[in-house]
């Protein structure tokens, strides 16, 4: 969210304000005659002002939401009282984004938000305490992105502004999706030192890193006080060791959310994930997200899924929140990749990834695997949703394997969904077929297999690659 960081400019008064105006003075109406004369040697119009604390005025300014920017930039003008609790919210969160061309008086000019805030906080130097959120994003909605004109290689300030934002706590940098990822070592030497300098801080809890490439491990080793850790589309080097002296800490997450689209970014990244010594603490983690997608034509080693398994177990004792992506190599591989009788806490799981995909040598058939872990979870269980996201390729090039998704065990898939119904286990399906070339003929033996399923409880939903959801409904035509 970009802040208005002009404060001086005319701004509407909202109707928040003016109800925390009326409430500044409360006006009481009295009960009887005496009163009334009493109550007009000190007021007019009949009534004795109440005024109400200060503390109780500034507890109304917090609970104003950030999307109501107007009212908080005309509680920070008011009046004095209000100014510091108003620019608390509006300065909590800063995003630094492209410059972009904007009209000002009618004329066209350049606007870089980094250097309009930069100067914001030199002419008013108390709004640094109040940020504790910054997001650094190249991202933008582009028809070329070439990463070599990134913002971020040739700004100025940039590394300034993080050199004084000391109360930061929270650090997002976000590449652009439709070009190269941002090159860490690309950028210049003040900016990396910046970087590296706030992850180091003992009041940096949560790093947020997107499309980027070249990022030093080192960066999440220094971190102290590092609680949440997204990462999404990156790749890290190793060769980029903390200084000599330096100290390497094992950050204790609490939160992991990663995703990845190839090997060479999952396999830059888990050996450091894995480092019993210098790598992370997974003993109290809560949350975990892995969303690791291999391409069909990458040479995936037993190690490579290995390591999957092996993060999943080190979360196992502590984790109430999972949420996997499995990969379609899960048919092939010869170990135990989820173990759901393990995670005694667990309460909230999310499964997505491929049950049927058609393969060079035949159909790549995931549903047993994942009818074997779903009959794993313990009765009772502690686990309260569960939402399965299926998808299914129909691809016009594998005929012959496509006429045997009839062939699949979707009774078996429909048992493991009713035996958690039965364990009051709110179970939500949604089956995405992709491509959809044969029409009704896949269409039909899905419906066929999901009617029962959603009999017994369990809400489902079709999606197809025509962009509209298929109502379940009895058909008597099935899979020629």
């Amino acid at each position: 969210m970009q802040v208005a960081l002009d404060l001086g400019e005319r701004v509407r008064v909202g109707s928040s304000w003016k109800v925390l105006r009326d409430m500044s003075s409360v006006f009481v109406e009295p009960d009887d005659e005496a009163s009334l004369e009493t109550s007009n040697e000190n007021s007019t119009q009949g009534g004795h002002e109440i005024r109400l604390p200060p503390e109780l005025l500034e507890a109304i300014v917090d609970q104003i939401p950030f999307e109501e920017r107007p009212t908080l930039q005309s509680c920070a003008l008011v009046c004095r009282l209000f100014t510091p609790r108003a620019q608390r919210t509006l300065f909590r969160s800063i995003t630094l984004g492209r410059p972009h061309k904007g009209f000002r008086w009618d004329v066209l000019s350049l606007r870089h938000p980094s250097r309009r805030f930069f100067g914001h906080m030199n002419a008013y130097p108390h709004l640094q305490r109040y940020v504790e959120e910054l997001e650094i994003t190249d991202n933008a909605h582009l028809t070329f992105y070439r990463e070599e004109l990134s913002w971020l290689r040739s700004d100025p300030v940039l590394s300034l502004i993080l050199a004084q934002l000391q109360g930061l706590r929270q650090l997002r940098i976000a590449g652009n999706y439709i070009g190269n990822r941002l090159n860490f070592r690309a950028w210049t030497e003040a900016l990396k030192r910046a970087v590296l300098g706030r992850c180091q801080s003992e009041l940096m809890t949560r790093i947020s890193l997107e499309c980027m490439r070249n990022v030093p491990v080192a960066m999440l080793m220094q971190a102290p006080a590092l609680e949440v850790l997204e990462v999404r589309k990156c790749v890290f080097v190793r060769d980029e060791v903390p200084a000599e002296g330096s100290r390497v800490f094992r950050p204790r997450l609490r939160e992991f959310w990663y995703s990845a689209r190839s090997l060479y970014e999952w396999a830059s990244f888990y050996p450091w994930l894995m480092d019993e010594e210098r790598g992370v603490d997974w003993t109290g983690v809560e949350l975990l997200s892995l969303d690791v997608s291999f391409g069909l034509r990458e040479d995936i080693k037993e190690k490579d899924m290995d390591s999957i398994a092996w993060i999943i177990r080190q979360c196992a004792a502590t984790v109430g929140i999972l949420s996997l992506f499995y990969p379609v190599q899960v048919r092939s591989y010869g170990h135990t990749l989820l173990d759901l009788s393990t995670f005694p806490n667990l309460h909230a799981l999310t499964l997505q990834g491929h049950i049927w995909s058609p393969g060079g040598t035949g159909p790549e058939d995931t549903l047993p695997w994942l009818i074997s872990t779903l009959n794993r979870i313990p009765i009772p269980t502690s686990l309260s949703t569960l939402h399965l996201l299926c998808i299914l390729e129909d691809s016009p090039f594998a005929w012959n394997s496509m006429l045997t998704v009839s062939t699949a065990d979707w009774a078996g898939f429909v048992r493991a969904l009713g035996r958690l119904v039965d364990a009051r286990v709110e179970v939500f399906l949604r089956v995405s077929i992709q491509e959809l070339v044969h029409g009704r003929r896949v269409l039909n033996v899905v419906e066929a297999g999901m009617k029962e399923a959603a009999e017994r409880g369990v809400v489902v939903q079709i999606q197809t690659s025509l962009d509209s959801d298929v109502e379940l409904e009895s058909d008597p035509d099935g899979l020629d």
